[in-house]
């Protein structure tokens, strides 16, 4: 990943978890040796070394217990790895587009 990347995520990030940092809440990311296979189970070994931190406001600093979200990060030598967990009102495998009929 460039640093241009690099930093172009990281602002992304910030912004996106407003309601986290806002506080002065830091959000821990352990060392990993290696980079893994991609795993989204926080129980995995990769991840389960991992702290969670728990975003539950919305970007105003509002609680909204509804879409609380855990988040877990990890980082190697070469790659910066993000899992968030959280729950979802309507679950969209296959988005339909506008004009076509259901099946």
């Amino acid at each position: 990943m460039s640093v241009i990347g690099f930093i172009s995520i990281s602002t992304m990030l910030l912004v996106c978890c407003g309601g986290v940092l806002a506080d002065d809440r830091i959000i821990p990311s352990n060392w990993a040796d290696s980079d893994p296979g991609l795993d989204t189970n926080p129980a995995s070994l990769f991840w389960r070394d991992s702290l969670p931190t728990y975003m539950d406001a919305d970007a105003h600093g509002n609680p909204d217990p509804r879409y609380r979200t855990e988040i877990r990060t990890r980082w190697t030598a070469q790659n910066l790895y993000f899992l968030f967990v959280c729950p979802y009102e309507n679950l969209n495998l296959k988005p339909r587009r506008v004009g076509e009929s259901g099946d």
